[in-house]
């Protein structure tokens, strides 16, 4: 014969089993060999090997070979003169697969690890010699080694108090705890190894001794302690659970990429004081209240509060990772400073920011989404922020760097102090819905909107003259062109290519308001003149707005009444807003509009130093189709306030209106001079037959 490839020095011979049909039985293997076939091994040291087709795995490879997983059973008992080695009533019959032969095959060789492992044979007892492949029970000096309970007729139990070196757990093994049991594990590199079992820690306690022990795998413990002057560092994408105390009298090293959980009632939370102090990942679950560390916490991964536990910052957290905090959970921050780089996601949960200020630095977008009301909040993030739900800001919300984006959702700014409705800005901005409370006042009261697009910053100011009853307002810029732009008085290639939503709250009462809309100028299209600007706002149709100030990137509207969206531009045609000058001059009486007139114009002589005009457009149509341009009755009240000084000064006695004033052509002046009244017909209105009656009277004082 040969040894197997996958064992070389082992005996020349290997073992295949197939099992079909059985199942919850155990078998008693005894296999036999030759002298010959020794290959160098002493008899009285063989032992049972195995190789593990699917091992890393999933999928076996077959035949197996030495990169698979090769274990060590050891034996109950052998026979030198009739040449055989035995396992006793300790091997499940489905150990070996059904699939096809060589799954698991088997071999012996001489025993080359000190490790001694457990078989099960006789019972489930720790303390019983026969059930260890060392036929004795493992003490401080033994490297333990638990196979998949499959391969053992029982399942071992700890006793009340031992110490071992090491402990590995295979891949399906089980190790069951018992109450009150003390394991001391006094090894360093390997100290305890969980490839995939399960370890059921009752109220156990595990100690650990060794100079610089490690944990790897995925353990739940009930007490945890690292001895005084001792080390123990957890492995990389290693998680352990902890139901009770985590104690630790020397040094925990977390700063790998793992998991601390907490996952039992009323808990102490630590701080690992490795190379670096702090966790990478940290869980708080289970039940009852977390009593965190009473100062500065470092979590250079993922928090996570699940179940219905409850914790309470007691120092500042910086988060490296995502903070989430599960239905049922909770989390009050305390008043500390606290750092995300990660999102911030609240499932149900319960979140109380008391005095705190978290601050979203993240350096790739970060959201933030569920109910939540924060003290102070700062957008911190060059990528970003997105708003996965509104979210409240009960005092300052900073803009320090990067777009806060509300996607259909809104962040409500609530405090009143660090500027204007509590924002304070550096370069960030709101892309999106930004919402400010507006308190009543009996005088002028403003409130700035830090709002923006990709494309640049446009911050809207607004300012009331009075505000009678409270209630809130929010604004939006919107990058690009109103939808139904082509429908208002702007000129739609020469005009700003974003508008501006304001929308009122609350049961919100104000007498009037102004609204400064700042763009930037790469907005500006087809080299519009600025200083010609004017506002158009569309509240389910458009109502041009008497204009105020305007710079090079920003325009005001003045005496709005209400709000909704602003769109600005140039016009179709030449309007004066009042309050505006209209110079005297000479014009045509009576004259009527015609199928190529773009304007309709009646004049008066009558003088006097106070005149009232109304003029009564009701039903007037152009008959357009699908929806006719229809002319609204408008009000003016016409005085001249120096007999010497021909200019008239004109204010709306009403509005919204669509009769507009124009300067009439400039000409000698009389007593007897005309005044000139226009309406405006958009430039891309085709001029048809009008219908209905048009009346205008002059009353003199």
């Amino acid at each position: 014969g040969a040894a197997p490839g996958w064992k070389t020095n082992a005996i020349l011979r290997e073992y295949n089993f197939l099992s079909a049909g059985s199942s919850g039985s155990t078998m008693t293997i005894s296999m036999h060999y030759r002298d010959d076939e020794l290959n160098g091994n002493a008899e009285a040291n063989l032992v049972f090997f195995d190789c593990h087709t699917d091992q890393p795995g999933p999928t076996p490879t077959i035949p197996c070979t030495s990169s698979n997983t090769i274990d060590e059973h050891g034996k109950n008992s052998n026979d030198t003169t009739d040449n055989w080695v035995a396992r006793s009533d300790s091997v499940s019959t489905t150990y070996f697969g059904v699939a096809a032969w060589d799954t698991r095959p088997q071999t012996l060789g001489s025993q080359s690890t000190v490790a001694n492992t457990w078989l099960g044979s006789a019972s489930d007892s720790w303390t019983d010699a026969s059930n260890w492949s060392h036929s004795h029970a493992p003490d401080a000096t033994d490297d333990v080694v638990i196979p998949d309970e499959a391969l053992t007729a029982n399942d071992p139990t700890l006793p009340a108090s031992l110490e071992i070196k090491t402990l590995t757990l295979r891949p399906g093994a089980i190790l069951i705890g018992s109450a009150g049991a003390a394991l001391t594990v006094n090894g360093s590199t390997g100290a305890w190894v969980n490839e995939g079992g399960t370890f059921y820690p009752d109220t156990s306690t595990v100690t650990f001794t060794g100079a610089a022990a490690d944990i790897s795998g995925t353990t739940d413990f009930y007490n945890l302690t690292v001895d005084s002057g001792k080390a123990l560092a957890l492995g990389t994408n290693s998680v352990t659970r902890i139901a009770g105390a985590l104690t630790n009298g020397g040094t925990l090293d977390a700063h790998l990429v793992n998991t601390i959980e907490y996952n039992g009632g009323t808990q102490s939370v630590l701080t690992p004081n490795g190379v670096t102090p702090g966790y990478w990942h940290l869980v708080l679950s289970g039940s009852g209240a977390k009593t965190m560390p009473a100062a500065a916490l470092a979590i250079a991964g993922n928090l996570t509060l699940a179940g219905t536990a409850s914790a309470t910052a007691l120092g500042a957290l910086t988060i490296g990772g995502n903070l989430a905090i599960a239905s049922g959970a909770a989390l009050t921050s305390g008043s500390y400073a606290h750092l995300l780089a990660g999102n911030f996601t609240n499932d149900g949960g319960t979140f109380t920011a008391t005095g705190s200020t978290w601050t979203l630095n993240g350096t790739s977008l970060q959201t933030v989404s569920g109910a939540n009301t924060f003290n102070n909040l700062t957008v911190n993030n060059s990528a970003g922020v997105a708003l996965g739900s509104s979210q409240t800001v009960a005092g300052t919300l900073t803009l320090t760097s990067g777009a806060l984006t509300t996607n259909a959702y809104a962040i409500i700014a609530n405090g009143s102090g660090g500027g204007s409705g509590g924002v304070v800005r550096t370069s960030g901005y709101v892309n999106g819905n930004l919402q400010k409370p507006v308190p009543t006042s009996g005088g002028s009261i403003s409130r700035t909107y830090e709002v923006g697009t990709a494309s640049g910053y446009a911050p809207v100011t607004v300012t009331f003259a009075a505000v009678s009853v409270a209630g809130t307002l929010a604004a939006s810029s919107t990058a690009g062109q109103h939808a139904n732009i082509a429908t208002s008085l702007i000129n739609p290639a020469k005009d700003v290519a974003r508008y501006w939503t304001l929308a009122s709250g609350g049961g919100l009462v104000f007498s009037s308001a102004a609204s400064v809309f700042t763009f930037v100028s790469g907005d500006v299209i087809g080299s519009a003149a600025t200083s010609a600007f004017m506002v158009n706002r569309y509240a389910s149709g458009w109502s041009m707005e008497a204009t105020g100030t305007k710079t090079s990137t920003s325009t005001e509207a003045t005496g709005l009444t209400a709000f909704g969206d602003f769109a600005i531009g140039e016009v179709l045609g030449t309007i004066i807003y009042a309050p505006a000058d209209i110079n005297l001059g000479t014009g045509h009486r009576g004259e009527t509009l015609t199928s190529d007139a773009r304007k309709v114009e009646w004049l008066s002589s009558e003088t006097g130093r106070r005149i009232t005009v109304t003029m009564d457009g009701a039903g007037l149509s152009d008959g357009a189709s699908p929806t006719p341009h229809t002319i609204a009755k408008a009000n003016f009240s016409i005085w001249e306030p120096d007999p010497t000084d021909y200019t008239l000064k004109i204010t709306p006695d009403g509005g919204p209106w669509d009769l507009k004033v124009i300067t009439a052509t400039t000409g000698t002046v009389t007593d007897s001079a005309w005044f000139k009244l226009q309406l405006l017909i958009p430039l891309d209105v085709a001029i048809g037959a009008y219908s209905g009656t048009l009346t205008f009277s002059v009353t003199g004082p």
